[in-house]
C-alpha cells in the first residue's frame, strides 16, 4: 500500500506493518511503537465493546472487528455509511443530539442506553458513550463506544463476553526512556539507562534530573522543556548525560508531556546514545584538519625546496589516498543510512543530498542540487522552519534539532526530525549548513493511533487491568478506578493481588485458572474482590496471556466486571423460586389461551394433581363450569389485568370444592402480556366455618335483640313500683318527721335516696337498652350543631363549674342525630364532673381525617384517669371512685362505647393522672359523607 493511500485508512488501520523492526537495532523507538501499537489494534479489534469513530456528516469512517460482527456486518459495509443506518428508527434522534451536543463541546462525554439494528432486523439494546476528539489533521472525529446491555434488559440472565488487550511495555528498547514530574523528580527509568550509562536505576528514581545532566547543555535543555510546558512540541536536541564512571554520554534527545484528563501528569523523554556517532563525526573534522595543514606544509616545501618537489608529491599522493579511503568510507556509511543526510551553501541551495534523501522525496538529483531547500518543506511550515534557522543564526547556536514536514515530489507528505549544524569559516561566518532528516511519519502516526485506542480503551465501562509476568500492574483504566476506587497512580507498579484482594469461590477455581492460563491462554471464571473502602463486590474475569512472536509470554490482560448486583438479583430470583414453589397456596402460571405451564406443590395437595399431570391441560378442565375460564375470567384478566372470585372446582377424585382464585396478567419490560398467574387457597374450610358464624351470629343476634328486649321493659316495669314506693315513703317523711323519733328520720332518709339512686339506674339502664332498639337511620349530620345542642343541654352544669367548651371546626357526617347529641353530651359531662377542684374545666373538641374515618378527640385539664382503672373504663357500672366523691351510675362511657360502635367506630381514651385526660371516638367517612 502507498504511503498517500493510507491517509483513508480508518484510525486504527496500518498496524503490524512496522513489526519487522522490532528487533533491529537502530530502530528501538519504531520498536517500541509497533508493540505498543500492536497491542492497541489487538484490544481495538477484539474487545467485546462496539466502537465506531464518524467524522461531522455522521458517517462511519472506522468501526472494530468486533462491533461489525455484533451487528452482522462486515468492516468494509459499514466504512463510509451513515451511522444512523444501524440505529432504531425511534433512537435515531437522541444519538443526534448526543453527537450535536459532543461536537460543540469537543472533549465532553455524553451516554444514553438506544438500541441498534442488526442486519438481520433483530434489534440489540446497548449502552453508547459519545465523545469528540480533534485528529492530529485538525479533523473533529466522534469516538462512540457501545457496550451491549441486551442481556442485562433480560435480567442479566444473559451476558455478553468481552475482552481486551494492552500493550505491554516493551523493556528492551537501546534507547532510554524516562518520565519525570513537574519539578525534574525522575519517576521512571527503563533498563536501556542502565545498559547505557552504568548506573542503577534505583539509584536516580525520585531524584532530581539536573546532577546527571552537563552544567553546559543544562540552559538548554531547561529552556527547550519550559517551551514544551507551554504546549510547544519538543525538538530533537542534544543533551550530554553523565555516567557512573563520571564521563558524559552524548545523546540525541526529545521529550514530551503526558496528558491525563486535561492535565500534565508527567514527561516523557526519549534519549538516544549518539556518543560514538559524534566522535566519528569528530575524527572526520579531524582528518579533514589534519588534510589542509599537510597541504599547506606542503606547498610551504614546495616554494622553499624545488628539489623535494617529486618527494613530496609521492607523499601527497599517498596522503589523498588515505583521504579518498576516509571519504569512501564515510559516503559508505551516509550512503546506506536511512535518514536524510543533505548540505547546504549559505543562500540555502543544496549542493549534497544522499541517496536517501531522493528516495524520500521521490525526486533525481537534477532537480535537487544547486536549488533552495526550501521548495520541499511543506508550505505550512516554511515560514515556521526559516524563522528557527534565523534565530539560530542569530544565537550563534552550532547545532539545533527540530521537526517540520516535508512534501515528497509525489505529493506524499513526510513529518522530519531535524538536527541542523551552520558551517562557518576560519573568521565566523556562515557558510553553509548541514543537516540529518529523519522520517518520523509512522511514528507520528503511530502516536496518533495509540492516543485514539487510549481514548476508546478510556471509555470501556468494565475495569481493563494489565500486569506483567511478576504480576506488577502497568495499565489501569478509567473503569478499573471507577470498580476499585484506587487511581491509575496509586496502582501502577504495585502487585495486582495486593490492590484487588482477591479470594476464589472455591479452591479449585485458583487451579482451574491456572491450568486453562497455562493450556489455552485465557480464562473466564468469577471469585470476590475488594474496593478501596474495603467493600467486597463480586467479579466476572476475563483473562488473557498476551504473548510475543516467539510465544514467549509478555503479561496478561484482564477484564473485570462487578456482577454484584446480579449476583442479587440471583439470589433474589432464587428466594422467589423457592418461596413460589414452597408457598401454602396454590401458585399456577398459563398461558394466555389458557394452557396451564406451571404448577407449584401446593396444587397437589389442594387438587388431587401432580405438577405434571396439569402441565398442558386447559384450565377449563378444572373448573365444575367447563365454560367458566374461558367465558368470564380470562376475558376479565385480558381486559383489567385481575380477576378475583370464588368458584367451584373437580378434585382428583372426583368431588366439588370451593376455592378462591386471585388471578393477573403478566406483561414483559415493554409492557406486553406474554402469560396469566393464578393464586388458589382452598375456602372449603373456611365456607364451613363462614356458614358456622353465620349460624352463631344470627343466634347471638337473636339473643342479644332478646337481652335488650329483656333490659328494655324490666327497667321500664320496674319504674311503677318504684314510683309508688318512693311517692309513700316521701309522704311518710313528710308527715312523720320528728314524730317517731331521730332515728326513724335518718331511716326514711336513707330510703329515699336509695330510691333516687335506683331510679337514676334504671333510666341509664334504659337508655343503654335503646341505643340498639331505639336507635334512628343515619343522616347526614353536622357535628357543630350537634355540639351546641349538647351544650344547650349541659348549660346549668357548665356555668356552675365556670367550664369552657372551645371547638375547631367539625365535619357533616353520617350518623344517628339524637345518639351523637347523647355522646357529646356524655363526654363533656364527664369532663366537668372529674375536673380539679383548684382550677375550672377547660375541654377542646377537634377532628381529623385520617385514611376513611373522622378522629374526634375530646381533651380536658381533668383530674385524669389511673393506669389501672383504664381496662375497665367503657365497662358498665364500672367506677373509679366512690359515689359519695363523684356521683353517677357508671354506665355514661359504657353508653358512648355502644353508640360509637353501633356507628362503625372505635373509641378510647390517653390520660396522665393528674393532668387531664383525651376520649378519642371515629366515625367511618361513608358515600354521603
Amino acid at each position: 500500500m502507498k504511503n498517500d493511500d493510507r491517509t483513508k485508512e480508518h484510525p486504527a488501520d496500518g498496524i503490524g506493518q512496522y513489526g519487522g523492526e522490532l528487533n533491529q537495532g537502530g530502530l528501538g523507538i519504531e520498536g517500541e511503537l509497533y508493540g505498543s501499537e500492536k497491542l492497541y489494534r489487538v484490544l481495538y479489534e477484539e474487545d467485546p465493546s462496539m466502537y465506531f469513530a464518524v467524522d461531522a456528516e455522521e458517517i462511519v469512517i472506522s468501526i472494530n472487528n468486533f462491533g461489525a460482527k455484533q451487528l452482522g456486518y462486515k468492516v468494509e459495509e459499514l466504512i463510509g455509511q451513515s451511522i444512523f443506518r444501524v440505529i432504531y428508527e425511534e433512537d435515531k434522534k437522541i444519538l443526534k443530539q448526543q453527537i450535536k451536543m459532543c461536537l460543540q463541546n469537543p472533549g465532553s462525554i455524553a451516554s444514553q442506553e438506544l438500541r441498534k439494528v442488526r442486519k438481520d432486523g433483530s434489534i440489540l439494546w446497548v449502552k453508547e458513550v459519545v465523545r469528540s476528539v480533534q485528529a492530529a489533521d485538525g479533523m473533529i472525529i466522534t469516538l462512540i463506544v457501545c457496550e451491549d446491555i441486551t442481556r442485562l434488559k433480560q435480567a442479566e440472565q444473559e451476558l455478553r463476553e468481552s475482552e481486551a488487550r494492552y500493550r505491554s511495555l516493551v523493556e528492551n528498547v537501546r534507547d532510554i526512556i524516562f518520565t519525570i514530574s513537574r519539578d525534574l523528580t525522575v519517576t521512571s527509568l527503563n533498563p536501556a539507562f542502565e545498559t547505557i550509562t552504568g548506573w542503577q536505576r534505583e539509584q536516580w528514581l525520585g531524584k532530581n534530573l539536573k546532577p546527571l545532566v552537563h552544567p553546559d547543555d543544562l540552559p538548554l535543555a531547561m529552556e527547550i522543556y519550559r517551551r514544551v510546558l507551554d504546549g510547544e512540541e519538543s525538538p530533537g536536541f542534544e543533551l550530554r548525560i553523565r555516567s557512573r564512571s563520571g564521563d558524559y554520554i552524548i545523546t540525541e534527545s526529545i521529550i514530551t508531556l503526558q496528558i491525563q484528563d486535561g492535565r500534565i501528569i508527567s514527561t516523557l523523554g526519549i534519549a538516544r546514545d549518539i556518543t560514538k556517532r559524534r566522535r566519528a563525526e569528530e575524527e572526520l573534522q579531524m582528518a579533514h584538519d589534519e588534510l589542509e595543514i599537510r597541504v599547506r606544509e606542503r606547498t610551504a616545501e614546495l616554494a622553499r625546496a624545488n628539489e623535494a618537489l617529486q618527494v613530496e608529491i609521492a607523499g601527497r599522493r599517498k596522503v589523498e589516498e588515505q583521504i579518498k579511503r576516509s571519504e569512501e568510507k564515510y559516503k559508505n556509511i551516509v550512503e546506506l543510512t536511512t535518514d536524510i543526510i543533505y548540505t547546504s551553501d549559505r543562500a540555502g541551495n543544496q549542493v549534497f543530498m544522499n541517496s536517501a534523501g531522493y528516495r524520500l522525496l521521490e525526486t533525481a538529483p537534477e532537480e535537487v542540487l544547486g536549488k533552495s531547500w526550501l521548495r520541499w518543506i511543506h508550505p505550512d511550515d516554511r515560514e515556521t522552519t526559516l524563522k528557527k534557522f534565523m534565530e539560530m543564526i542569530e544565537q550563534d547556536v552550532d547545532i539545533f534539532g527540530f521537526e517540520n514536514r516535508y512534501v515528497s515530489k509525489g505529493g506524499r507528505v513526510i513529518n522530519a526530525l531535524h538536527n541542523i549544524r551552520v558551517l562557518r569559516s576560519e573568521e565566523g561566518k556562515v557558510i553553509g549548513t548541514q543537516g540529518i532528516a529523519r522520517d518520523i511519519t509512522g511514528h507520528k502516526k503511530a502516536e496518533e493511533q495509540l492516543r485514539f485506542q487510549t481514548t476508546v480503551l478510556s471509555q470501556v465501562n468494565d475495569a481493563v487491568i494489565a500486569f506483567d509476568n511478576k504480576h506488577s500492574i502497568i495499565y489501569w483504566n478509567d473503569g478499573a478506578q471507577r470498580l476499585y476506587g484506587w487511581k491509575s497512580g496509586e496502582v501502577l507498579g504495585r502487585q495486582v493481588e495486593e490492590v484487588t484482594r482477591h479470594r476464589w469461590l472455591k479452591p479449585e477455581d485458583e487451579r482451574e485458572a491456572y491450568s486453562s492460563l497455562e493450556s489455552t491462554g485465557s480464562w473466564r471464571g468469577e471469585f470476590i474482590q475488594t474496593r478501596k473502602s474495603g467493600e467486597e463486590i463480586d467479579v466476572e474475569a476475563s483473562i488473557r496471556v498476551l504473548r510475543d512472536e516467539r510465544g514467549e509470554t509478555l503479561g496478561f490482560i484482564a477484564v473485570m466486571r462487578d456482577i454484584t448486583e446480579r449476583r442479587r438479583i440471583e439470589m433474589r430470583l432464587r428466594l422467589l423460586s423457592a418461596a413460589v414453589e414452597e408457598a401454602p397456596n396454590g401458585i399456577q402460571i398459563v398461558d394466555l389461551d389458557g394452557r396451564i405451564i406451571f404448577s407449584n406443590k401446593a396444587v397437589k395437595t389442594i387438587y388431587g394433581f401432580s405438577p405434571e399431570e396439569f402441565r398442558g391441560k386447559h384450565v377449563n378442565e378444572m373448573n365444575a363450569d367447563p365454560e367458566l375460564a374461558s367465558r368470564v375470567i380470562i376475558p376479565a384478566i385480558k381486559e383489567t389485568g385481575r380477576w378475583i372470585g370464588e368458584i367451584m372446582v373437580r378434585h382428583k377424585d372426583g368431588r366439588i370444592f370451593p376455592i378462591l382464585l386471585n388471578a393477573c396478567m403478566i406483561k414483559d419490560s415493554r409492557g406486553e402480556p406474554i402469560a396469566m398467574v393464578g393464586i388458589i387457597t382452598d375456602i372449603t374450610e373456611r365456607k364451613r366455618a363462614e356458614e358456622e358464624r353465620e349460624r352463631w351470629a344470627a343466634e347471638l343476634a337473636r339473643s342479644n335483640a332478646e337481652l335488650e328486649q329483656f333490659a328494655y321493659t324490666a327497667s321500664h316495669d320496674l319504674q311503677e313500683p318504684l314510683r309508688m314506693v318512693s311517692g309513700f315513703t316521701q309522704l311518710l317523711a313528710k308527715r312523720y318527721k320528728g314524730r317517731l323519733g331521730r332515728d326513724a328520720d335518718e331511716f326514711i332518709s336513707f330510703i329515699v335516696d336509695g330510691i333516687a339512686r335506683m331510679q337514676r339506674v334504671i333510666e341509664d339502664l334504659l337508655a343503654y337498652s335503646r341505643v340498639g332498639t331505639r336507635g334512628k337511620p343515619f343522616e347526614p349530620t353536622d357535628c357543630e350543631d350537634i355540639l351546641n345542642q349538647a351544650m344547650t343541654n349541659l348549660k346549668v352544669a357548665i356555668e356552675e363549674n365556670k367550664a369552657k367548651v372551645t371547638h375547631d371546626t367539625l365535619p357533616t357526617v353520617m350518623a344517628d342525630p339524637t345518639q351523637m347529641v347523647q355522646l357529646f353530651q356524655n363526654l363533656i359531662s364527664n369532663a366537668i364532673k372529674f375536673r380539679k377542684k383548684e382550677e375550672p374545666p377547660r375541654i377542646h373538641i377537634t377532628a381529623q381525617r385520617r385514611g376513611n374515618e373522622w378522629v374526634f378527640p375530646v381533651r380536658d385539664n381533668g383530674i385524669g384517669i389511673s393506669p389501672e382503672f383504664k381496662s375497665y373504663l367503657f365497662q358498665i357500672f364500672q367506677r373509679e371512685h366512690a359515689a359519695s366523691e363523684y356521683p353517677g351510675t357508671g354506665i355514661g362511657l359504657a353508653i358512648c362505647k355502644k353508640i360509637v360502635e353501633r356507628h362503625g367506630g372505635r373509641i378510647w381514651a390517653e390520660s396522665v393522672q393528674g393532668e387531664g385526660s383525651t376520649f378519642y371516638f371515629t366515625m367511618p367517612v361513608r358515600k354521603s359523607d
